[in-house]
């Protein structure tokens, strides 16, 4: 059990990682409502 907790854990940092990467991205974008629209 604390095997598999282990590997959850390690996948939920990766999604963080990504999520934190993506979020910074939408804010160096000059409009990003615009871009949200457009989608």
């Amino acid at each position: 059990m604390t095997e598999e907790r282990r590997m959850r854990g390690v996948k939920m940092d990766d999604y963080q990682e990504e999520l934190l990467e993506f979020q910074a991205y939408e804010l160096d974008l000059p409009e990003p409502a615009d871009d949200a629209t457009e989608l």
